[in-house]
């Protein structure tokens, strides 16, 4: 049974300067706070000891950033939520979010994962990390965190989370709504859900209606639902699986994670110069299984293709000069410029031929107007 201690530990000698500093600013802010101390929980039965004893339950705490690695973003929501991109960087204005990278989060936070926590914004001197918290966490009227270090968690006040501690540190959150299921979705006389993620996610716990306890419901989490930032580095393995439906936006994101820091050897070895080869390669595949009308083969090989143009973009974006939104978008006004028989006021031509005259005439165009500005 783990025993409930009212305010920080008697002796600290033995905890980690980071731990420490969270409860001097706690102590500091004169705000009231339980502990549990307990071993790094590496299973569900761990978990759901803590959350017993804290009568807590289940929050993510996601590591975010956007694809250039330049916006950083701690994401507190509902564990019993699924983690769709697409719902947040709708409402965050971001065209693409992804896991970051666990040297951000030291660098950052002076968090290592497993022990992500609201807390860690302490550490973020410079504003590094913007803190996004999805509204239904508002309705709990205590959370608890771990204390930078997952062999301890503490839990607090929301009202003294919001209203004190991060003014303290320098970080006013940004509220979301994040939708949820249908099926996922508490009702008003059962908030409290059993099923927790391990506590070494980094996962925070958030009170709920404590009074109806009774009322609890199973809730069951996909292996995608549970979202830690131990496992992000290998979310190759989690999120990107071979058969599942996939986007153009996944596309990059799979090529940004081979390119990164343990990603695959060769892809990271890649320049233009050295994919000049592999380019001419793929393309004389296509043009083979266009020969042996063979659908199924020009199928895979476009997408061979289409994985030089993707890789070049990348290779483009790590240096600063364009990315695969500059191309796409350079590719559209081209066509909508050379089209203005489609789009514009131009007689259409009667045939393929004059057609294909009508584009040679804009193309020359172009470049005597290229020419002149140079």
């Amino acid at each position: 049974m783990l025993k409930i201690h009212d305010g920080r530990p008697q002796d600290t000698s033995n905890r980690l300067e980071k731990e420490v500093r969270t409860y001097d600013l706690l102590d500091a802010l004169w705000i009231k706070y339980q502990r549990v101390d307990h071993d790094a929980a590496m299973t569900m039965e761990a978990c759901r000891e803590i959350d017993e004893a804290l009568q807590t339950t289940v929050c993510k705490n996601l590591f975010l950033c956007n694809r250039q690695e330049t916006q950083f973003y701690l994401l507190m929501m509902p564990g019993e939520k699924k983690f769709k991109t697409k719902d947040i960087s709708a409402q965050l204005g971001v065209a693409r979010l992804s896991f970051a990278n666990e040297k951000y989060l030291e660098e950052f936070l002076d968090i290592t994962p497993g022990s992500v926590s609201v807390m860690g914004l302490m550490n973020d001197h410079e504003n590094r990390v913007q803190l996004v918290i999805d509204e239904d966490l508002l309705k709990g009227e205590e959370i608890g965190c771990h204390p930078c270090i997952n062999t301890s968690s503490i839990k607090i006040k929301m009202r003294d989370l919001i209203e004190k501690v991060l003014p303290q540190m320098g970080h006013a959150p940004i509220m979301v709504c994040l939708p949820w299921e249908e099926s996922l979705e508490p009702s008003s006389c059962s908030q409290t859900a059993h099923d927790t993620s391990s506590c070494t996610c980094g996962v925070t716990r958030v009170s709920q209606n404590v009074e109806n306890a009774e009322n609890t419901r199973e809730t069951t989490h996909d292996e995608d639902v549970i979202v830690d930032n131990d496992r992000q580095e290998n979310k190759g393995d989690r999120q990107h699986q071979e058969h599942l439906p996939h986007t153009y936006e996944e596309l990059l994101e799979i090529i940004t994670a081979l390119r990164r820091p343990g990603g695959c050897e060769w892809d990271k070895a890649q320049t233009h110069e050295s994919l000049k080869k592999c380019l001419t390669d793929e393309t004389d595949e296509v043009l083979q299984a266009i020969e042996n009308k063979d659908d199924e083969n020009l199928c895979e090989e476009l997408g061979d293709v289409l994985l030089q143009v993707v890789l070049h973009a990348e290779i483009a974006r790590e240096r600063g000069v364009f990315e695969m939104k500059d191309v796409v978008q350079m590719l559209c006004d081209k066509l909508i410029r050379r089209h203005p028989h489609v789009f514009g006021d131009v007689p259409k031509p009667n045939n393929p031929e004059e057609a294909l005259e009508l584009w040679r005439m804009v193309k020359q165009k172009e470049k005597e107007m290229k020419g002149n500005r140079n």
